[in-house]
């Protein structure tokens, strides 16, 4: 056990060096003392010791350092405080420090955790400081160890039903549409914060019963959305917030801060990777289907079609002309939408691109580039790289925009969501 008031030291081989990761102070060790023996010829010469050869291996010790006492410290005998809770941070050498300090946790469920999305929350919320993974769900699987089913996913958690969650801080709901709605009424009713992956609280009540049928709780819609650059202030004092579906998000960054240039016509050719389809197979996303081809698909209209049209729609009229048009491309994740749009009056490039790098200036997950970006930019990370040109043969502004849809579209998204409503740092768990 380290002591309260001091500093870690270990002493390794390689030259001093302060990791950013936990800063332990890292330095070479101090050359070995050895007794002095007497030889057979009279001379002195220094030999390990048998008990000493050790030495020159790793070592950590400890330099414990006087504390200082501060004017707002209590008296010597006031009532002792109770030691800070303790938590580990592994070192470049395998050490592993222990740090104090006082963190509070919120317990969290994730109901439907099986999917992609559910996996990869888990995966989050396990790495964050200040959550505490106390349900992940699947009535498939229930009463199975989530890791024999999940093995990334590193806990020692067994499946539960859906219905037995209660009494936790916050919940994720990643459950298909008109599935999730009942679970997250009653998880609000016990106190809970929600964060709905699902569609079940992004659209009106009409909206919705035209693309998905009657909502079981038309009087709750529209919920939050949680487009968090463009909506933190409601985000933050909200019980539920619908996460905004992965080609919305796409979409709608790259957009709303071109609204005020009065957008008239949008064309949106968007290509995703296959786990956007979810994780039970079919013919679509059979590898044999997929693999080493271009598929566009959902000609006749796609469920996050209302989703763009309500973000591009100002409130005094009903948005610009919206096509918006998806393929399937033969990639795990990622989303890369090229995005036409027709403006009343034609902008140059620079104006454009003003415009988004003021709308997005501090925004940490939200990069405005000089160069069309790719998707291994963001593969695994919840940024969202936004890239603009104006075509003045066709009279049209061109946008690029890229994602993870498994992070910025869904999983990613629905943290930093959680960390407002919680009044935690945006980028924790994140970063």
């Amino acid at each position: 056990m380290l002591p309260r008031h001091g500093r870690l030291v270990c002493v390794s081989p390689f030259r001093a060096y302060r990791p950013q990761s936990c800063g332990v102070l890292w330095a070479r060790p101090r050359r070995t003392r050895y007794p002095t023996t007497a030889s057979a010829t009279g001379t002195t010469e220094r030999r390990p010791a048998r008990h000493q050869s050790a030495r020159s291996r790793l070592a950590l010790r400890v330099v414990a350092s006087r504390p200082r006492r501060s004017r707002l410290s209590a008296p010597d005998d006031a009532s002792p405080v109770p030691p800070a809770p303790t938590w580990r941070t592994p070192c470049p050498c395998g050490h592993t420090e222990e740090r104090t300090g006082t963190v509070k946790t919120y317990s969290v469920a994730i109901v439907g955790g099986s999917g992609y999305t559910g996996a990869l929350l888990a995966e989050l919320v396990l790495r964050h400081p200040a959550l505490e993974l106390a349900h992940i769900t699947s009535d498939v699987h229930t009463g199975v160890p989530v890791c024999s089913v999940l093995p990334r996913v590193r806990t020692e958690l067994p499946f539960s039903s859906h219905n037995s969650v209660a009494q936790v801080d916050a919940a994720f709901t990643c459950l298909p549409a008109q599935a999730a709605a009942p679970i997250v009424k009653r998880l609000l009713d016990d106190g809970s914060k929600v964060v709905d992956l699902s569609p079940d609280f992004r659209l009106t009540a009409s909206d919705y019963e035209a693309w998905y049928g009657a909502h079981p709780y038309p009087e709750m819609l529209p919920g939050v959305y949680g487009l968090t650059e463009l909506h933190r202030a409601e985000i933050t004092g909200a019980q539920v917030v619908a996460n905004p579906g992965c080609y919305p998000t796409a979409v709608l960054l790259a957009l709303t801060p071109l609204r005020g240039l009065g957008l008239q016509d949008v064309v949106v050719d968007a290509k995703s990777g296959v786990s956007g389809a979810g994780k039970a197979a079919t013919e679509r996303t059979h590898f044999c289907s997929v693999d080493s081809d271009l598929v566009a698909y959902a000609v006749g209209g796609h469920r996050h079609y209302p989703e763009m049209a309500a973000g591009l729609a100002a409130s005094d009229d009903q948005g610009p002309s919206l096509l918006f048009l998806p393929h399937l491309a033969p990639l795990q994740r990622g989303i890369l939408a090229t995005i036409y749009v027709r403006t009343a009056t034609l902008p140059t490039a620079a104006e454009v691109s003003n415009l988004l790098r003021t709308a997005y200036a501090g925004e940490p997950f939200v990069e405005v580039c000089d160069q069309p970006p790719q998707l291994k930019d963001v593969a695994g990370t919840n940024f969202c790289r936004i890239f603009s040109t104006v075509d003045e043969r066709s009279g049209r502004i061109v946008v690029l925009s890229a994602i993870d849809n498994l992070m910025k579209g869904a999983c990613g998204q629905a943290l930093q969501n959680l960390n407002v409503m919680l009044g935690l740092d945006e980028q924790e768990g994140l970063l």
